[in-house]
């Protein structure tokens, strides 16, 4: 065998001339000198530099944006501000020739406390696709980058000042098209400046004579997206007023009722999308508390509850953003009771008012599920901090001191379901310990949780417990026996899963990890099991949990086509998975890497923890701080490069990349360390499934880190002197091999 990968080695030098005379590597990009350690947290945290230049240049979008209209506002347009307008467009100009983002920069409010000038600067977040920034963000980005980045905590606190200070609860930029726009934002910028100008007092009479600064929305308020379309378009007040009349009238009818306003339901119609000039820049269009992007459609009952809300509230901005936050707010996962208390009783009180309204039925029932929906995301141990006496909620301070308010009966329901449901969940994580008896409440609150009935989660119980014995022992007979039944569940994977991943008994939990795998390829949904499994492995990127390693390995598992055809019976993925195509879902792999793009933030703080504590867990000088074994760290990364190279895609290369640099260095810290040479088998284990995943991305530009590897063999193979690692050594030089004639292949097929 050794003999016939030498034969081939030598044939592919004569491959590689032909294919580097066709300029298919580009060797100079991304290469790597030996004894230039650069380690994967390091790698990881490059990347998250590069990110940091984005968020830099949208902070600096927002602050000349908001200062330009608050300077104004308060002094008129002056040179100062007019050199702001020029600084502004350059630096969108630069954001909008840079690949990687969907054209829609996005600032919205999203809960602190929105007292004027009092920490309101605290509940805004700006993001341009993948990109992300708010004020502890950016705080984090100075820390790490030091001086050159120190400036921009304040500037960006200083914007979202200004914005809180002009009333601004949403700002949205379009820079699709943006060669047309270019102009036509300079233009805006100032019709806004003279729109706030106005606010303060100046030109706010509907006869003045000269053009005016302020238009009306159907609510008889000042609307800056209105005024910006009248000014973009030479529009009069007659005109503007008729045209704004005409569009409420037609507010419910079908087609417009996605709509949340009259400025929303303008460009639904061709004639005016082609007549009209659209504004780039949008301020306070209350779409954008729950929409990301501007080809997003709204459902009938989210538009219903915008209208209703600004029926309630008028031109109370803050108010409207804190009930919108309340009821599609995506930090509830992190939320502190304060906060909880606060959005509760605001849209409690927005209840109260639909209750009496046309729609109310609709709008009230919308509200709830999203409530609910949001009140699962919240921890555990904050439901049992809550005590709740009829109507009355009661939290503690950390002072000691108690705080009691009344809410509405349905939302003190809600929050009554979901305390009862911690109970219940710590019961039956009970289950694998102890006999766990359950009462009519539990089963009425899983009944609930599951959407189905007592009866049935009264089956499934019974059926759960048959899969132990009296010692508490799995049963993967009785278990894989019952699946049928089981998968009449919607949600039994993620219910088995959440209750059941603590198992201790390594061969229970082996057989138990089999039994899952048997019941999704009975079910044939791996795509949602797997987008579960992520949402458990990230939900706290900064810590770990001893089922991280066996959540990795079924969402390797679930990638597999024919899943019910072959089980991994062990707690490790096998390597040959990486090998061929024939055994992988494509399609699933697609998708899952998309998903992935969305999530590169906290990918990348879960493998930093990681290979930080492989790194702590090497060296007797650190203290890791965690009780997880070396051999524990060591298996959940490998099941990570394993699942990412499988997986595909900018995100996964850039990690499985950095794996290889770090591993593949002779002069990388994490062979020096004191208990490195004792773990040399896995080290060098992880790096031949760095080799291995990188060649399935079939990138030239990979190609130095290869050579690198076969450049210090002999580094290696004094490393690995011990009967436990020689081996492992001679494999990993064929592999390296093997992936370097499989790169150099699928280039010159490329370039032929």
């Amino acid at each position: 065998m050794a003999d016939k990968m030498d034969r081939e080695i030598l044939l592919d030098e004569e491959a590689q001339k032909l294919f580097e005379q066709l300029g298919g590597i580009d060797r100079e990009r991304g290469s790597d000198q030996p004894g230039k350690p650069e380690d994967l947290a390091g790698a990881l945290l490059a990347e998250e530099d590069r990110r940091d230049e984005w968020r830099m240049l949208l902070v600096e979008v927002v602050y000349l944006i908001s200062g330009y209209l608050s300077g104004v506002r308060l002094s008129g347009e002056t040179p100062k501000q007019r050199e702001g307008i020029e600084s502004l467009l350059a630096v969108v100009d630069k954001l909008s020739r840079s690949p990687g983002h969907d054209g829609e920069i996005l600032v919205r409010y999203r809960g602190a406390a929105f007292d004027r000038g009092q920490g309101e600067s605290g509940g805004y977040v700006i993001s341009l696709g993948p990109h992300t920034v708010d004020l502890p963000g950016s705080k984090a980005m100075a820390n790490r980058r030091g001086v050159i980045f120190s400036h921009v905590p304040g500037r960006l606190s200083a914007a979202f000042s200004a914005m809180a200070s002009l009333e601004i609860h949403t700002l949205h930029l379009n820079m699709l098209n943006w060669s047309e726009s270019r102009a036509r934002l300079k233009q805006s910028l100032e019709i806004l400046g003279r729109y706030f100008m106005a606010l303060t007092g100046h030109d706010m009479e509907r006869n003045s004579s000269s053009f005016p600064r302020v238009f009306y929305n159907e609510n008889d308020q000042p609307d800056p997206n209105l005024t910006l379309v009248a000014g973009l378009n030479s529009l009069n007040r007659k005109t503007m007023t008729a045209l704004v009349a005409k569009m409420k009238g037609m507010m419910n009818n079908p087609g417009l009722e996605q709509f949340t306003s009259v400025y929303g339901a303008l460009f639904a119609f061709k004639q005016i999308r082609e007549k009209f000039l659209k504004p780039p820049l949008e301020i306070n269009n209350l779409r954008w508390l729950i929409a990301a992007k501007d080809d997003e459609l709204l459902s009938k009952e989210k538009s219903l509850i915008v209208r209703k809300i600004i029926d309630r509230y008028g031109s109370s901005l803050p108010a409207t953003a804190q009930v919108m936050q309340g009821i599609y707010g995506s930090d509830y996962h992190d939320i502190e009771a304060d906060t909880l208390e606060q959005r509760l009783k605001r849209v409690g009180d927005f209840l109260e008012v639909v209750d009496k309204g046309e729609h109310g039925a609709a709008i009230e029932k919308e509200v709830l599920q999203n409530i609910e929906h949001r009140l699962g995301d919240i921890p555990e141990k904050l439901f049992d901090s809550l005590i709740i006496r009829g109507n009355t909620l009661e939290r503690r301070t950390r002072q000691g001191e108690t705080i009691c308010s009344m809410l509405n009966s349905k939302i003190v329901e809600l929050l009554s379901y979901f305390k009862r449901r911690t109970g219940t969940k710590k019961k039956m994580k009970e289950m694998v310990r102890r006999p766990i008896d359950f009462d009519e409440q539990d089963y009425e609150t899983i009944a609930r949780d599951f959407k189905t009935t007592v009866e049935d989660v009264k089956t499934l119980l019974v059926l759960l417990k048959g899969c132990f014995d009296r010692e508490c022992r799995f049963l993967r007979g009785a278990f894989e026996k019952n699946i049928p039944d089981f998968a009449r569940h919607e949600k039994v994977f993620s219910f088995l899963w959440h209750y059941l991943k603590e198992i201790g008994n390594r061969s229970d939990r082996v057989a138990y990890l089999n039994s899952l795998q048997a019941l999704v390829s009975y079910m044939a949904n791996p795509y949602e099991c797997i987008l579960f499994l992520l949402q458990d492995l990230l939900h706290s990127p900064e810590n770990l949990d001893y089922s991280d390693r066996n959540t990795m390995m079924l969402a390797n598992a679930f990638l597999q086509k024919r899943l019910g055809e072959h089980y991994y019976d062990s707690e490790m993925t096998p390597e040959e998975v990486l090998l061929s195509d024939d055994r992988l879902n494509r399609e699933l792999t697609s998708r899952i890497a998309g998903h992935l793009e969305t999530e590169q933030g906290r990918l990348f703080q879960k493998i930093r923890t990681v290979h930080e504590l492989i790194l702590a867990s090497l060296s007797s000088e650190k203290s890791t701080g965690s009780p997880m074994s070396f051999r524990f760290l060591f298996t959940l990364e490998r099941e990570m490069y394993i699942f990412l190279s499988l997986v595909g895609g900018a995100t996964a290369h850039m990690v499985v990349r950095s794996a290889v640099k770090e591993y593949g260095d002779a002069g990388s810290e994490i062979y020096g360390l004191a208990e490195s040479v004792q773990n040399s088998k896995e080290l060098i284990l992880l790096l031949q499934v760095g080799v291995r995943g990188l060649a399935r991305f079939k990138d030239g530009n990979d190609l130095p880190l290869l050579d690198r590897i076969i450049a210090q063999e002999p580094f290696f193979a004094e490393f690995a002197n011990n009967s436990r690692a020689e081996g492992g050594v001679k494999r990993l030089t064929g592999w390296v091999a093997a992936a370097r004639k499989q790169i150099i292949e699928a280039a010159m097929i490329e370039a032929a």
